[in-house]
């Protein structure tokens, strides 16, 4: 990273010193490198911290899955999110953030504690 980043752009692509508990984070600000990453250099930062949620569901997501599962789930997804279907989604998910926003405003007005899985 540093050979293709020198320090004068670091700041520039990487945000500030973020810390979880006593553990330094790499936070990316570049879009380009967050695609780099993730997709060209996957084997390199393949297996980032783990999380569980407790939820079967959600500790199955691909994002969540580390080595030989997250390359089993990958290949079985990719196909289905080619980059022209996930531009023709980006309104309906901006759409649905929108609602939900509104709904969460509204509810936030009443002064009312509410479950957000309602």
């Amino acid at each position: 990273m540093r050979r293709r980043y020198p320090s004068s752009a670091v700041r520039t692509v990487f945000s500030g010193k973020n810390f979880e508990g006593n553990r330094l984070l790499l936070m990316v600000r570049d879009l380009k490198l967050v695609s780099e990453i993730l997709v060209k250099e996957f084997p390199s930062f393949g297996n980032r911290r783990e999380t569980y949620s407790g939820n079967g569901v959600v500790d199955s997501l691909l994002s969540q899955l580390r080595g030989e599962d997250w390359k089993r789930v990958r290949s079985i997804v990719f196909p289905t999110f080619t980059t022209g279907k996930i531009k023709r989604m980006v309104n309906i998910v901006k759409n649905c953030s929108q609602t939900l926003m509104k709904n969460f405003q509204n509810i936030s007005e009443t002064g009312k504690p509410f479950n957000v899985r309602e």
